[in-house]
């Protein structure tokens, strides 16, 4: 992230909020009876490609906590996703987005209390599906406080009920491990973009039934499907947390089909898995009489 967009983001709410604490400070004669900030629920939890906005919005909550420790009225608002009001309202993808990765979208005719204190009140922090549902994709699932919920809540269809795991592909990279040379297979680039192709339909919702893998138009690209930045930031963390590969979004964006985006990984587990075998040649030969 450039540092503009950076600055651009933090310095209105941490100068704007610093500026108002001291001249309201200076001035001896005012008595303050609240101080209340609006936040968001980003500073919570963060948010894919918003680290500005979520630091911001960890600024405002750090902060009430320090008048508080002064002992000045102070208090923040972290607002969760409205549906009814507001950028989100207005953008009909953004907020499918959010319906898609299981996210709760509150609404200003039904806001009401959860755990309120008296230095934070969080609104709309909470999903429409169980946290163990594969389906569920919200930011927050894997924060370790919120591991106290997976005991609360038992979805039907969640991940005691069925494997998240990919079998294909894991056998796939097993064999790959043990010998590189499966990933000069012809069908290897055809095998990875389907893997990929399936993979954007859970993270769309897009339910592909009993249809095969083999029937996936792998010649399509990322915005022939509908891939957005969200989902392209999603993709991304799935790259390196499946196949333990850094591809940039934009990389993936630019891709002409899913075919060639195939292609460029079986290039790149090709780099990494022959890379892993010199190297333990190396070391084997370092162990040689």
């Amino acid at each position: 992230m450039p540092f503009g967009d950076w600055s651009a983001t933090v310095e209105p709410k941490v100068l704007g909020t610093w500026n108002l604490h001291e001249v309201l400070e200076e001035d001896s004669q005012r008595d303050v009876e609240f101080f209340l900030l609006f936040s968001s629920y980003s500073g919570l939890v963060g948010h894919w490609g918003q680290s500005n906005y979520a630091a911001a919005n960890t600024f405002l909550d750090a902060f009430t906590q320090y008048r508080i420790s002064k002992g000045l009225p102070s208090a923040t608002v972290d607002v969760g996703i409205m549906e009814d009001i507001g950028y989100v309202s207005r953008n009909v993808n953004v907020l499918g987005h959010f319906h898609k990765t299981s996210t709760h979208a509150a609404k200003v005719s039904g806001i009401s209390g959860g755990f309120v204190n008296k230095l934070q009140i969080g609104l709309g922090v909470r999903s429409t599906q169980p946290l163990d549902v594969p389906e569920n994709r919200t930011v927050w699932k894997n924060d370790v406080w919120m591991a106290a919920y997976r005991n609360t809540e038992a979805g039907e269809g969640g991940a005691a009920g069925k494997s998240t795991g990919n079998s294909g592909l894991e056998e796939f990279l097993a064999s790959t491990a043990r010998d590189p040379a499966v990933l000069d297979a012809d069908a290897t680039a055809d095998f990875l973009a389907r893997e990929v192709d399936r993979t954007l339909y859970g993270f769309m919702l897009r339910d592909t039934g009993d249809e095969d893998i083999a029937a996936l138009d792998v010649s399509q690209s990322l915005k022939d499907i509908g891939v957005d930045s969200l989902v392209g930031i999603e993709l991304r963390n799935w790259f390196r947390q499946a196949l333990s590969l850094e591809v940039m979004v934009l990389q993936m964006m630019e891709a002409p089909s899913l075919l060639a985006l195939g292609a460029r990984m079986t290039q790149m587990l090709r780099e990494k898995f022959t890379g892993h075998a010199e190297a333990n040649q190396e070391y084997l030969a370092t162990k040689m009489p």
